[in-house]
């Protein structure tokens, strides 16, 4: 597991929970497996794309930056 995947398995579980889903909700309004929405949760997924981490923030109505980077980003520019 790596810093970077385990942030953002852990702003995707945050957001998920605040909505109250099940990952098989994320899964269905996403467009991502259930299977690869657990991996990211977990940080078990090495490299993420950018392509399927699009659609997790366009289903939890987040930025992708943010998403990718946290509130660092956001601070950095």
């Amino acid at each position: 597991m790596n810093e970077i995947t385990y942030e953002i398995g852990r702003r995707i579980y945050k957001v998920r929970k605040e909505y109250n889903w099940t990952q098989q909700k994320l899964a269905d309004k996403s467009g991502v497996s259930c299977a690869y929405i657990s991996r990211l949760e977990n940080g078990n997924d090495f490299c993420p794309t950018v392509g399927f981490l699009c659609e997790i923030a366009r289903a939890l109505k987040v930025s992708p930056k943010w998403l990718i980077f946290g509130d660092s980003y956001e601070n950095s520019i």
